[in-house]
């Protein structure tokens, strides 16, 4: 998105191949287009408080869900589009059931058409996010995960209920912390969601279908995380900040440190094409870890294990436990 319009690019080359700008039924709305996912020849928004559908080519408007109230966000399924549809934090009010309540639909991907509603409790916010450039809360939003046929609901700082994706009946209903440790230098984020469980920044285990907790996968080194940053997952890895840079092994069960790299005040070591890569996002910085570097890892299952606690099993096409860097 540029300017509010979606640029179409040549994946090769990076050419400018068109623009899609927001249909023009809805082209009084202020900013253009917010938030984009493609989904198939669709391409879908936000455009302020409308969830839109349109070709991915030509622009043309397929579908439009509107909101009732004034916030909006969506994930998009395999046939189906999820979203939430909830009052911004400015206008709910405690006591006021209406302004504390938010809708989860789910639509038919094709026609826009609703297949199932249910209401979601979107508490007022009681504390208002602390610092000001790092907010402690999350806007209400859904997850959803295809293995599991389940749909997550996270709002304010927890993660409040599963749903059955194709029914929209209610699987369980809990607090799970988004900010923990809840210290000034962690902003509140949505947990990483794996084909069974959900994984909590702090390393907290939760099951997809029952909501029971499972063995935690980490610990920070003094009881707690250190830094700033929130976790990154892959199907394979778990990257994490812990004073230093750290990456938790899904299959073998060990956390490995690279000590003395400073990382981003953003996660910047991210799992992804069987590629460990870590770009540069250090500027600002002022934590004390000397060693400011970008790099790139990559499996190497002939090479033995440097460091203790990393020991499980490999494969090809698998994110490096021990490797070298570029």
């Amino acid at each position: 998105i540029s300017g509010g319009v979606c640029l179409r690019l040549d994946p090769a080359k990076g050419e400018l191949l068109g623009t899609i700008a927001v249909p023009a039924s809805l082209d009084k709305t202020p900013g253009g287009w917010e938030e984009i996912r493609v989904a198939g020849d669709a391409l879908l928004g936000i455009a302020g408080k409308h969830l839109v559908c349109v070709d991915r080519t030509s622009g043309r408007l397929r579908w439009r869900f509107d909101a009732e109230r004034d916030g909006i966000s969506f994930a998009v399924g395999k046939n189906t589009v999820y979203c939430v549809d909830y009052w911004l934090p400015r206008h709910r009010r405690r006591g006021d059931a209406e302004s504390e309540e938010g809708t989860i639909s789910a639509l038919d991907a094709g026609s826009g058409k609703v297949v199932w509603q249910t209401t979601a409790a979107t508490p007022a916010v009681t504390e208002p996010p602390k610092p000001p450039d790092l907010p402690s809360l999350v806007s209400p939003q859904v997850a959803w995960c295809e293995a599991s046929g389940v749909l997550l609901f996270t709002r304010n700082d927890s993660t409040a209920a599963a749903y059955q994706d194709a029914t929209g009946k209610q699987l369980w209903a809990q607090e799970l912390s988004c900010k923990d440790p809840p210290n000034a230098y962690t902003s509140a984020s949505p947990p990483i969601v794996l084909s069974d469980c959900l994984v909590t920044h702090a390393g907290e285990v939760v099951d997809l279908l029952t909501g029971e907790r499972r063995a935690r996968m980490w610990k920070g080194m003094n009881s707690e995380l250190r830094g700033c940053g929130r976790a990154l997952g892959s199907p394979c890895l778990i990257t994490v900040r812990d004073a230093h840079l750290s990456c938790y092994d899904l299959a073998g069960g060990g956390h490995l440190y690279f000590r003395g790299i400073r990382s981003g005040c953003t996660n910047n070591l991210i799992p992804a094409g069987g590629i460990l890569s870590a770009p540069h996002a250090m500027r600002h910085c002022t934590c004390n870890y000397a060693v400011a570097t970008s790099l790139a890892l990559v499996n190497m299952p002939e090479a033995s294990n440097w460091d203790t606690g990393c020991c499980g099993p490999t494969n090809d096409n698998r994110s490096s436990r021990s490797g070298s860097a570029n």
